[in-house]
């Protein structure tokens, strides 16, 4: 594994320049796809976040603050309450899990595609589309494994339970996942000792 990985962050509009941070370190940001700006040569995180706070100017002169936290691994939230909020935090979260989940099975030969968004900002807007997409992406590694546990039909009005449930069914996946790669056996060919087969 590297020791760098490369953040991307999604900004509407006619952005010509962008400068900002990653957890408190400059970077030089550049654009490398539509609305897409990206920092490379990042340290890994300890803990896997990424605290991102950007600077963008747009062809007009305007300046627009951007700031978000993007994600490495697995950090499932399970305990949502009726108090708590979905934001471009929880969305970047959840599509670091679900790329995570996925690169594991597509490494044990599972056939699992997915192209999560994780370069949500709290400045973005998430269109119905988009959010349709995220619990598609969620779907297509419940797929391409085994799951139990049922997702919301819609984002819209989501409450405390359906965001528990999109979150414990990849816990449970994962969990599925890694019971089953600690139970495997590899089998290597026929070993004798003494007159007895092994």
């Amino acid at each position: 594994m590297a020791d760098t990985i490369t953040e991307s962050v999604y900004i509407s509009g006619n952005i010509s320049y962008v400068t900002g941070t990653v957890n408190g370190t400059a970077y030089t940001w550049t654009m490398t796809g539509d609305h897409i700006w990206s920092a490379s040569g990042v340290p890994r995180s300890a803990d896997g976040a990424y605290v991102i706070a950007l600077t963008a100017i747009d062809t007009a002169g305007n300046q627009l603050s951007v700031t978000t936290t993007g994600y490495e691994g697995l950090h499932l939230k399970t305990d949502w309450t009726a108090k708590d909020y979905y934001n471009a935090k929880d969305l970047n979260r959840v599509g670091a899990a679900v790329a995570y989940i996925a690169a594991q099975l597509q490494a044990a030969g599972y056939a699992c595609e997915v192209s999560p968004t994780m370069t949500w900002t709290d400045q973005g807007y998430p269109t119905p589309s988009a959010m349709q997409d995220y619990l598609a992406q969620v779907r297509a590694v419940k797929a391409a494994f085994y799951g139990t546990g049922a997702l919301p039909d819609s984002m819209a009005y989501l409450t405390a339970d359906g965001a528990n449930a999109i979150e414990k069914l990849l816990e449970e996946i994962e969990t599925y996942y890694t019971n089953m790669v600690k139970g495997t056996v590899w089998l290597c060919g026929v070993s004798a000792a003494g007159d007895h087969i092994l």
